[in-house]
């Protein structure tokens, strides 16, 4: 089992990892969509007809960010743009019909889930009171 290091001096260990035309065309594969050919970057778009709603996926290998290199996810859709800096790596799951990003820094893990066709319906979850809710810090009690 790896161990995070929280020393800001060594390096996450995820940060080796760069994106590849073999792991594009497994994101492809698992979001139905083809890239777009000719970039630099990796363009994906995700387009739902019936909801009229887009997706695009940048996934821009090895960038300099700051004073370091480092992969870049940005997602845009028609009211909001994140992105994931130093990404570190992706889970692709064919049969969810996503694929996770996720970095690390200083031994905490970030994430975004792309999903092949988002839920239009917002479901209720009902989870069982011996759910553990962990509170940040700041939040009053």
């Amino acid at each position: 089992m790896p161990k995070f290091s929280t020393d800001e001096q060594e390096k996450n260990i995820l940060d080796h990892f760069t994106f590849r035309d073999d792991d594009i065309e497994a994101i492809s594969k698992v979001l139905g969509v083809k890239r777009l050919k000719g970039l630099t970057i990796f363009v994906l778009c995700l387009k739902i007809k019936k909801d009229k709603r887009r997706l695009s996926l940048e996934i821009y290998p090895d960038l300099p960010i700051g004073s370091s290199q480092g992969n870049l996810i940005s997602i845009y859709t028609h009211n909001t743009h994140m992105q994931l800096h130093f990404c570190g790596g992706y889970v692709p799951s064919e049969s969810l019909g996503e694929v996770i990003f996720f970095s690390e820094n200083k031994g905490r893990v970030s994430g975004v889930i792309v999903e092949r066709k988002p839920d239009v319906q917002s479901i209720p979850m009902l989870m069982p009171a011996s759910f553990p809710v962990i509170l940040p810090n700041w939040l009053p009690r």
